[in-house]
C-alpha cells in the first residue's frame, strides 16, 4: 500500500509542474485525491480483516464441532430416546466409548498426538518446506508430484467434509419439524453369514399364515352378504386349517429365517444412505479440481476440505500437548519468515492448495493466509470445546449425551476471541512494517495468554491444566514382569513407608513398654510361615502308637465317635482361620498374640 500512495503523490507533483493552475487549487486537488485513496485503503484493509476472520472462524467452528462425541461421563444417548426431543441417531456415532469391533478396541490411542509427534512436527515441517525451496531454487520441477498428491487426497477429504456438513444440517433441520435425521437418511443394518443349513437360494422370510390369509382376502375385493353373516374368527380358523392341509398335500416345505449367533456373521454393519450422494459428489469435485488446478477459487475450496478433515485426523488430548505444539511452531514460523526467505518464496511461488487466497475488494491482488495458521490454533480451539462439553457432563453425570443439547462453551468462545485478536494484530503488523509477517507470532501468545488468564480468573487453572480426554490403551504385558516376592503395601496407607514403620515402632514401645527396634526384629525369619492346625497330644500319640487300634478295640472305644470329634475340632480351627483372614490388617504382632 505504501507503493500506491507514493505513486499518487508523484503523479500529483508532475501535474502541478505542468499546469497553469495556482498553488492553492493544486494543493486542494492533491489533498482530496489523497484522502480518497486513504479512505479506499482503510475500507480495503477492513474488508480483508472481515473476510479472513469469517473464513478462518467458520472453518475452526465447523471443524471443532465435528470432533464432538459422547464424553466419558455422559450417559448413553438411547437412555431417553423416547422422552428427549434432542435425541438423534447420530448421537451414537464417532464415540470412542462405543466399541463395535475388534479394530476399534485395538486402535484406542493410535490416532492421538503424543509428545513425540509434538517434537517432530516442527522438524518435519521445516524439512518439507526446505525441500520445496531447494527444488524452486535449483529449478527442479516437483509440481506434478505435488499436484497428483493433492488430487488423490481430495476424494477422501471431500467425502469426510461433506459427510460432516450433511450430518449436521440434517440433524438440525429435521428437529425443527419434530423429527430426527432418519427422516432424510434412514439407517440400515447389513449382515452376511455363511449358510450352514444348506437352504435353497433366495430371500428368507418368516411367513405368517394368518397374515397371508388376510392379505389374500383383501385382494379378492368386497365380501358377499353370506360371508358377512359368518363368524370371522371361526372362518379364519377354517381357512388356516385348509391352508396347512394344502401345504401338506402339495408337499411344500417352507424355509423361514433362523436365529444366528453374532459369531456366525461374516459381515455385520450399520450404514445410512448418505454415501449415495457423497460418493459421486466427491468424485465429481475431484475431477473438477483436476481440470481447474490453477484456479485460486478451486484451491480455496479444496483447502476448506483439508482444514475440516484435519481436525478429526489430528486431535490433541490435553492442554500440555497443545501448548507444546503451539510454542514449537511459534519459533518455527518466526525463523522461516524472518530468518530466511524460504517461507515467503514457497508461499508465493508454489501453486498448492495449502493456503487461503483472499481477494482484495478495492484493489487488485490476493491476501494469503497459510492453512497452518488456521489448523494449528484450531487444534487448541477444538480442545477447548471438548473441555467445555466434558465439564458440562461431569457436572451432570450420567446425563445422556445429545449433539443438540445446549451446553455452555465459555472456553471455546474465549479461544475464538483471542484467535481473532491474533489475526487482527497480524494484519496490523503487516501494514505497519510492509513485509510478510508470521501469523503464529501474534496468534500463539494471544491464544495462550488469553485462555490461561481466563482459566486462572475463573479459579479453574488446575482443572484446565489436568484435563485429558484420551483413553489409555490396554497393555497386554501389564503385570507380567511383576515380582511375586515384592512386599505388599496397602493402598489405604497414606503415610510414607518410613513414617509408617516409625509409627509402628513407637506405638509398640508405648503400649508394651518395649524399646524401639528395627521393624525386621518383629519377625523371625526362621519361623515357618506355614499354617498348621494343632491336634491334641492324645491324637498324636495315637497316630505314633501302632497298637492303638488294638487297645481301643479292647477297651471298647468307639472309633467313629473319635473321628467325629476330630472333625468338629478341624471345623473350629478352620472357622478361626477364615475369621482371621477376613479381619482388617493390624499394624504389629507380638508373640503373645501369635500364641493366642
Amino acid at each position: 500500500m505504501n507503493y500506491s500512495i507514493t505513486s499518487i503523490e508523484s503523479d500529483l507533483l508532475n501535474l502541478h509542474n505542468s499546469t497553469v493552475l495556482n498553488n492553492t487549487n493544486a494543493t486542494a486537488t492533491s489533498s482530496s485525491l489523497l484522502n480518497l485513496d486513504l479512505q479506499s485503503w482503510i475500507l480495503q484493509e477492513l474488508a480483508t480483516v472481515v473476510l479472513i476472520l469469517c473464513f478462518s472462524l467458520t472453518l475452526i467452528t465447523i471443524g471443532s464441532y465435528s470432533t464432538i462425541s459422547k464424553p466419558k461421563d455422559a450417559g448413553d444417548p438411547r437412555d431417553d430416546m423416547y422422552s428427549n426431543e434432542n435425541f438423534d441417531p447420530t448421537d451414537m456415532d464417532n464415540s470412542r466409548y462405543f466399541i463395535t469391533n475388534k479394530f476399534g478396541l485395538e486402535s484406542i490411542g493410535i490416532s492421538e498426538l503424543t509428545w513425540t509427534h509434538v517434537f517432530m512436527f516442527p522438524v518435519v515441517a521445516g524439512l518439507a518446506i526446505s525441500g520445496m525451496y531447494y527444488c524452486l531454487k535449483n529449478k527442479i520441477s516437483i509440481s506434478s508430484i505435488i499436484k497428483w498428491y493433492f488430487i488423490l487426497l481430495t476424494p477422501a477429504n471431500t467425502y469426510f467434509t461433506f459427510n460432516t456438513l450433511l450430518t449436521m444440517a440434517a440433524r438440525r433441520v429435521t428437529h425443527l419439524f419434530g423429527k430426527d435425521s432418519r427422516a432424510v437418511f434412514e439407517r440400515y443394518r447389513f449382515a452376511i453369514a455363511k449358510d450352514q443349513e444348506l437352504f435353497p437360494l433366495g430371500v428368507l422370510e418368516n411367513i405368517d399364515l394368518d397374515k397371508f390369509i388376510d392379505e389374500g382376502e383383501n385382494t379378492k375385493g368386497k365380501k358377499t352378504d353370506d360371508d358377512s353373516e359368518d363368524d370371522p374368527a371361526a372362518k379364519k380358523v377354517v381357512k388356516t386349517l385348509k391352508l396347512k392341509q394344502y401345504i401338506e398335500d402339495q408337499k411344500l416345505t417352507i424355509f423361514g429365517e433362523t436365529d444366528l449367533q453374532s459369531g456366525a456373521f461374516e459381515f455385520d454393519g450399520v450404514f445410512d444412505l448418505k454415501f449415495l450422494l457423497l460418493l459421486p459428489a466427491s468424485l465429481f469435485i475431484s475431477y473438477t479440481f483436476y481440470k481447474n488446478y490453477t484456479s485460486w477459487k478451486w484451491s480455496n475450496f479444496i483447502a476448506f476440505n483439508f482444514v475440516i478433515s484435519s481436525f478429526s485426523q489430528f486431535q490433541l488430548t490435553n492442554f500440555k500437548l497443545a501448548y507444546g505444539l503451539l510454542l514449537g511452531l511459534f519459533f518455527y514460523d518466526i525463523y522461516f519468515v524472518f530468518g530466511t526467505e524460504i517461507m515467503m518464496t514457497v508461499a508465493t511461488k508454489m501453486d498448492v492448495p495449502m493456503k487461503l487466497s483472499i481477494p482484495k475488494l478495492y484493489d487488485s491482488g490476493l491476501s494469503i493466509l497459510g492453512l497452518g495458521d488456521i489448523v494449528i490454533p484450531g487444534l487448541l480451539c477444538n480442545l477447548c470445546l471438548r473441555f467445555d462439553v466434558a465439564r458440562h457432563y461431569k457436572k451432570n453425570t450420567d446425563e445422556p449425551f445429545h449433539h443438540l443439547t445446549n451446553y455452555p462453551t465459555p472456553y471455546f468462545t474465549v479461544s475464538l476471541i483471542f484467535y481473532s485478536i491474533g489475526i487482527i494484530a497480524t494484519l496490523v503488523a503487516l501494514n505497519v512494517f510492509q513485509t510478510g509477517q508470521p501469523a503464529l507470532l501474534y496468534i500463539v501468545p494471544s491464544l495462550l495468554l488469553g485462555i490461561t488468564g481466563y482459566s486462572f480468573a475463573k479459579g479453574e487453572l488446575d482443572q484446565f491444566w489436568s484435563f485429558s480426554d484420551s483413553i489409555k490403551p490396554f497393555d497386554h504385558n501389564d503385570g507380567d514382569d511383576s515380582d511375586e516376592d515384592e512386599e505388599y503395601v496397602p493402598e489405604e496407607i497414606d503415610d510414607e513407608l518410613d513414617a509408617f514403620i516409625a509409627k509402628v515402632e513407637r506405638k509398640r514401645a508405648q503400649d508394651e513398654g518395649l524399646s524401639e527396634t528395627d521393624i525386621d526384629d518383629l519377625y523371625n525369619e526362621d519361623d515357618d510361615d506355614t499354617f498348621v492346625i494343632e491336634v491334641d497330644e492324645g491324637e498324636e500319640e495315637g497316630e505314633d502308637d501302632g497298637d492303638s487300634d488294638e487297645e481301643d478295640s479292647d477297651e471298647g472305644i468307639d472309633t467313629e465317635e473319635s473321628d467325629e470329634d476330630a472333625g468338629w475340632e478341624f471345623r473350629e480351627d478352620l472357622s478361626i482361620l477364615i475369621r482371621d483372614l477376613n479381619d482388617e490388617p493390624r499394624e504389629w504382632y507380638t508373640s503373645d498374640e501369635e500364641e493366642d
